[in-house]
């Protein structure tokens, strides 16, 4: 829409009777700025899920008996994991997967407003809040909440080394819920899902998830807006919004639908059942995507350094450092 070649898409909401069945949560992220005050870009179509993946049979071996919520139930979690010869939680510390599970944690303490701040200009030191998140996650990786040597991980071996039940836990995203039925260990049948465990004084009332609904959609160009092309648009678009479609797309590509209604039959996948169900277990934090922009890979080589040894104020520096370039 900035470049001048679509239009917004507002009105079509209402006139074509999308504004009841997209969820707001999903306009909102196709909103300029993200904020339900801008003009909406396009028309949110695929979504997607991020949770923490829990490998219970493994967590019943090492004597887990549930589910951690709490960071404390993290600590001890991790603590009888390794007395049992498994590893706790994977992650790739040198690349994207371990910047979003640091970002869940660095902002345990810090609203979402603040935290688009700081990831869009930086102030990640001189924020207490956004302090004290670095704080508590230097405090998880010394009490090897982390597997051994993350800082050396990427996505691949978080994954190889979850699916192979050398590790018990793991953040990854619902494009994997197909891949993990075809790696054929049998994980997704004993895999439960759920978010990052919080803090006492979190910000957060449940254990923290990601989800985002900025992969695919559709946009409506100057020339689509057309009187005599407009008609033609809506009944494209409209057929893909209507709930048997959307049940396809679920069924079909694994998508966390954009759309109101019940689309559990759809899910032929156990995990992406589970992920349909997420809203009532997990809160969702702010994914730093959209807002930490053109620094992503900048901030990666700081936060492998973090899952290293790097010390709160290192690490805060670096992000600092990282987002303004």
């Amino acid at each position: 829409m900035d470049a001048g070649v679509t239009v917004p898409a507002d009105q079509y909401v209402k006139e074509w009777g999308l504004a009841d069945k997209i969820k707001p949560v999903a306009l909102d992220e196709w909103r300029v700025g993200g904020a339900p005050s801008g003009a909406l870009q396009g028309l949110p179509f695929s979504g997607f899920s991020w949770p923490l993946w829990y490998n219970t049979d493994l967590l019943k071996k090492a004597g887990v008996d549930k589910i951690p919520t709490t960071t404390d139930e993290l600590v001890t979690a991790a603590q009888k994991l390794r007395a049992a010869g498994i590893g706790p939680l994977t992650v790739g510390g040198n690349d994207w997967t371990g910047q979003k599970l640091f970002y869940q944690v660095a902002q345990s303490f810090t609203d979402a407003a603040t935290m688009h701040k700081v990831m869009q200009h930086g102030g990640y030191c001189a924020t207490p809040s956004v302090l004290d998140g670095i704080k508590l996650f230097t405090q998880l990786r010394d009490a090897r909440v982390f597997v051994d040597n993350a800082a050396g991980l990427i996505a691949d071996g978080m994954y190889a080394s979850y699916y192979s039940g050398k590790a018990a836990i793991m953040p990854a995203g619902s494009w994997a819920y197909t891949e993990s039925a075809a790696s054929g260990t049998g994980i997704e049948k004993h895999t439960t899902l759920g978010g990052f465990p919080v803090p006492s004084g979190s910000t957060f009332k449940k254990p923290m998830s990601y989800r985002g609904f900025t992969g695919v959609g559709f946009m409506i160009t100057k020339r689509g807006a057309q009187p005599g092309r407009i008609d033609n648009v809506r009944r494209l678009v409209t057929k893909f919004y209507a709930d048997t479609a959307v049940g396809d797309f679920v069924k079909g590509a694994g998508i966390l639908p954009p759309t109101t209604g019940d689309f559990a039959s759809y899910a032929t996948n156990p995990l992406l059942t589970q992920s349909l169900g997420l809203d009532a277990t997990v809160d969702y934090a702010v994914l730093p995507d959209v807002w930490i922009g053109s620094a992503s890979d900048r901030i990666i080589q700081v936060l492998s350094a973090a899952y290293g040894a790097s010390t709160p104020q290192q690490i805060c520096a670096g992000l600092d450092t990282a987002t303004k370039g």
